[in-house]
C-alpha cells in the first residue's frame, strides 16, 4: 500500500475518533462505483457538518505531514516516495471539496476547518502513525480497531 494513502486515510480516521464521528471501517475496497477505499463513517452517526469538514480536511493534511517528515527517506524508498507524491497530487481534491461544502453548511469557512484539522494532526501524529502502520499491514480495520489504537495515545 502507498504510505501516503495509509497516512492520509489514518488522518481522516483519527480525526473522526477524536471528533466523535463513529467509523464503520477503513478499507482498500471501493465503497462506491468509481471511488476508492478509505474511511467509511457509520450511517447517521454524526450530523455535525463542521466536524465532518475537519475530518475531511485531516486526510490531505496528514498526508502532507507524512510527506514533510519523509523528506529524509532513504534512497531505497525513493520510488515508493515518488509514487506517494503522485497519489498526493491527484487524490485529495474531493476531500477539499467535501470539507468546503460541510464547513459552509455549518456556517464556517474551509480555512476554519483546515486550521482545526492541522491542530488535530499535530496533536495526534503518533496515533496517526500507529493507525497508518496497522492499516498498511492489514488493509482493513474496523472502527473498534481504530478506536483501540487511538486510545493508546490518549
Amino acid at each position: 500500500m502507498l504510505k501516503y494513502f495509509a497516512h492520509h486515510e489514518s488522518g481522516h480516521a483519527v480525526a473522526m475518533v477524536k471528533l466523535g464521528i463513529p467509523i464503520e471501517r477503513m478499507s482498500l475496497e471501493k465503497f462506491e462505483e468509481g471511488g476508492h477505499g478509505g474511511v467509511k463513517p457509520v450511517a447517521g452517526g454524526c450530523a455535525d457538518y463542521y466536524k465532518h469538514a475537519v475530518a475531511y480536511a485531516a486526510g490531505p493534511l496528514a498526508g502532507d505531514h507524512y510527506i514533510d517528515t519523509a523528506e529524509a527517506a532513504s534512497v531505497a524508498e525513493e520510488d515508493t516516495f515518488a509514487t506517494d507524491r503522485l497519489y498526493h497530487e491527484t487524490g485529495s481534491g474531493s476531500d477539499w471539496d467535501r470539507a468546503k461544502k460541510c464547513a459552509e453548511h455549518a456556517g464556517k469557512t474551509l480555512l476554519n476547518a483546515r486550521r482545526a484539522a492541522a491542530d488535530l494532526i499535530v496533536a495526534n501524529w503518533s496515533a496517526i502513525r500507529a493507525v497508518a502502520e496497522e492499516f498498511d499491514r492489514s488493509e482493513i480495520l474496523t472502527g473498534a480497531e481504530v478506536e483501540e489504537i487511538v486510545s493508546r495515545f490518549n
